[in-house]
């Protein structure tokens, strides 16, 4: 399991989707709804 920070982000965001698409392991996303965060992306 990874624990990824600031998932709200863009970038983040896009290394969780790619993470998911590529491996078959647990990960946990955290992020702060900012100016640069979305809640979409959570």
């Amino acid at each position: 399991m990874i624990f990824v920070t600031g998932g709200a982000g863009c970038i983040s965001t896009n290394f969780v989707l790619n993470w998911l698409a590529q491996h078959n392991e647990l990960i946990q996303n955290l992020g702060r709804l900012t100016y640069a965060g979305k809640r979409d992306s959570l």
